[in-house]
């Protein structure tokens, strides 16, 4: 009967497969797009199993986490494991297709049964599905779409501000050149972990490549997350887990961006659950302290400000209660006691430093400032730069009024805390403290999120850029994970019909969400650009206007030809022959180094300088935010130059006299 049924099955495969593949619905562009995106999708998430076989070699069952919650963090081990080794390839100039095609096939055929282990366990899926019941089908279902249609943004040319100016371009550097160079960006001192799987992925098929990678990171996030509050808690609070999460527009489209703060996202995942392994299995502390420290070595080699994650472990390591755990009989446990209290926080330490090490290294190599471009002048960042990057710190009334301005007021794109994070984080976590009796790892959740947001206020109190949302997306997991044990106390309450409320109140928020996701994306033209309907190029005419005109007008350029750009710093589409405007400071910054216009003219050909680009929507924009600069002087020397073609108001190419 069985091989009857295969026959069957092979059978329909064969004659329906081969008519459509002869008769596409959509045109023959739409299968060759469609097959595009799926190997896109296919490889990245082979890249993916890879890190995950690798972390299942290293990394065993964690003693507070399921199957889906272990796949997630042995994930984070391996990817952060790759990136390091990806740094090392790149350092040595082996960013060759071949070579990272021979590399990442070796690695999945020496790892097959870890791999292979590594996917079976997400099986355990579909039992936490079933065990959610009703309510938790419909969120595990609309965590699906909401994914899905985050994929169709991954899979379409990225455009989002900040992979253009550096997340994707250093990658695209990278490539053209062969191996890890330096670039003279102020950006380039930053980590770079999340960058080195971007370079991977874009090498072998280009930029969507990456970005997809980085939809697969966010996925996994999500997922980490349910499946944390599951085993914490119970599987219907898992995908309430998740929906808290993907709830926040932000959250929903960062996954798409070829941004890295999903990268943190992760490892701070990664380190909440060795933290908790920690407090629970006090007979393995080592390992998982070594681990732990590791997660936050990853997310800071991510981004600077993950560093939150380090300081919070080690506080964590040196007060947590040092009393024999209950259940235990060790004899030596208190003769062991002032070693383990000496021992752990060094062994931390160390591996925080091993995992973040090799940022510090390329600084040093190329700068002789390991924490390049902050703190002293270096590279190209001379003391005008530095202190023109500062900027003035956050008002007390905000700082103290955090949680609630950066909920009703945070928008993506806007000002402050630049993100919509959704409503229920706030609504759940003032809840959350009657659960804390509830599993041993409420302990350390509580401690990484309302540590985590105060390390947030006081940052803020230090610079209004670090008020950002999205520069502390590291100790977003806990918060989602308290939000739960808040939502557990709630539906605990005797009140008639609590949980349906809830539930309901739930269920109108995915809806709404769901709505909304959706029309961005068909506003966006993703679909259309992912099937083959339209061009790259009119896909990026749609959602960036003249940038994407001008950008094409630039690779038109003869060759030979170097541009570059003033006000406008985003420099990807128009690689490898412009240079962008970082932080908006170059004709400033020449100025104040060069002197009279004529030596402005002179440095920039020297430096191999044919044309500049000059972006008059950014110069409206910074003339509006700083009257008191000396814009007098911008115009005398624009008068220098000769205008070759105009772009609609907001470019012009000049060449330089």
């Amino acid at each position: 009967m069985r091989s009857w049924r295969l026959w069957v099955l092979l059978w329909l495969g064969v004659v329906v497969g081969g008519y459509y593949a002869l008769h596409p619905p959509l045109g023959q562009r739409a299968l060759s797009a469609c097959a595009v995106a799926l190997a896109r999708v296919g490889l990245t998430g082979l890249g993916i199993a890879l890190a995950g076989g690798l972390g299942r070699c290293l990394l065993p069952a964690l003693p507070t986490g399921g199957p889906v919650s272990t796949a997630v963090v042995q994930a984070a081990v391996g990817l952060g494991l790759l990136g390091m080794g990806m740094a090392a390839l790149a350092a040595l100039g082996g960013l060759r297709p071949v070579i990272l095609a021979a590399l990442g096939l070796a690695g999945l055929l020496a790892l097959v049964p870890s791999v292979a282990a590594w996917l079976r366990a997400w099986g355990a899926l579909a039992s936490l599905v079933r065990r959610a019941g009703r309510w938790g089908a419909l969120a595990a279902g609309a965590l699906a779409a909401a994914s899905a249609l985050s994929l169709t943004l991954a899979l379409a040319p990225p455009w989002k501000f900040d992979a253009l100016v550096y997340h994707l371009a250093f990658p695209a550097r990278y490539l053209a050149q062969g191996r890890l160079t330096f670039i003279p960006s102020f950006f380039w001192g930053m980590p770079q972990l999340a960058e080195m799987h971007y370079t991977w992925a874009m090498g072998w098929l280009g930029p969507q490549a990456a970005t997809v990678l980085g939809w697969w990171v966010a996925l996994l996030v999500t997922l980490g997350v349910v499946g944390l509050a599951a085993d914490w808690v119970h599987p219907l609070a898992g995908w309430v887990a998740g929906w808290v999460l993907m709830a926040g527009r932000t959250w929903w489209e960062l996954a798409s961006w070829g941004y890295v703060d999903q990268w943190t996202a992760l490892y701070g995942l990664g380190f909440l659950a060795l933290l908790a392994a920690f407090q629970v299995d006090r007979a393995n502390a080592l390992r998982w302290v070594a681990w732990a420290g590791a997660m936050a070595g990853w997310a800071m080699g991510t981004k600077y400000t993950a560093g939150t994650l380090g300081l919070l472990g080690l506080a964590w390591v040196l007060v947590i209660p040092w009393r024999q755990p209950k259940g235990q009989n060790d004899p030596s446990y208190g003769q062991l006691l002032p070693l383990r209290m000496a021992g752990l926080p060094l062994v931390f330490l160390l591996t925080v430093f091993l995992a973040f090490s090799p940022w510090l290294l390329k600084n040093l190599w190329a700068t002789g400032n390991p924490v390049y471009p902050f703190f002293k002048p270096a590279g190209v960042v001379d003391s005008f730069r530095l202190r023109r990057y500062l900027l003035p710190p956050f008002p007390w009334s905000k700082v103290l009024a955090l949680p609630f301005l950066a909920t009703w007021q945070g928008r993506e794109g806007g000002d402050g805390y630049a993100a919509s994070i959704g409503p229920w984080l706030l609504v759940f976590i003032p809840f959350a403290w009657s659960q804390r009796r509830r599993h041993p790892a409420f302990g350390p959740t509580a401690w990484v999120g309302v540590g985590g947001v105060l390390v947030w206020a006081c940052s803020a109190l230090a610079d209004t850029y670090l008020a950002q949302t999205r520069l502390h997306f590291a100790v977003f997991p806990a918060l989602a994970l308290l939000a739960v044990w808040g939502f557990e106390a709630l539906r605990a309450r005797p009140w008639r019909g609590r949980a349906q409320a809830l539930e309901g109140l739930l269920a109108l928020s995915v809806l709404l969400a769901l709505g909304q996701y959706a029309s961005v994306v068909i506003r966006h033209r993703a679909p259309e650009v992912v099937l083959g309907q339209i061009s790259s190029q009119a896909y990026l005419e749609h959602n960036l206007g003249p940038y994407a005109q001008t950008m094409d007008a630039v690779r038109r350029l003869p060759s030979g030809r170097r541009v570059l750009l003033l006000w406008e710093p985003r420099e990807f589409y128009c690689l490898p022959r412009c240079s962008g405007d970082e932080i908006l400071d170059r004709f400033w910054h020449a100025q104040w180094r060069y002197g009279p216009h004529e030596a402005i003219l002179n440095a920039w050909r020297r430096a191999g300088y044919t044309d500049v680009l000059v972006y008059h929507t950014g110069v409206k924009f910074l003339r509006q935010q700083n009257p008191s600069l000396d814009w007098a002087a911008w115009e005398a020397f624009q008068a220098h130059l000769h205008p070759l073609q105009t772009f609609g108001e907001a470019y012009t190419l000049y060449a330089l006299p």
